[in-house]
């Protein structure tokens, strides 16, 4: 069975950290393989289109 890469999957926040009025540090927790510097994109309802997110 393929597994489409590009469908969506719920993600938990595990941590949120402020570092100015606008930019905030989110962890979060995935299930898979994630490779250094990989681009995530996490939507959240209510909020409209985020950029993307680098994997560390």
């Amino acid at each position: 069975m393929n597994v489409n890469e590009y469908a969506p999957f719920l993600s938990e926040i595990l941590r949120v950290k402020k570092h100015t009025e606008i930019e905030y540090t989110f962890s979060m927790s995935y299930k898979g393989q994630v490779k250094p510097g990989q681009f995530l994109r996490f939507p959240f309802p209510g909020l409209g289109r985020p950029p993307s997110l680098s994997a560390a």
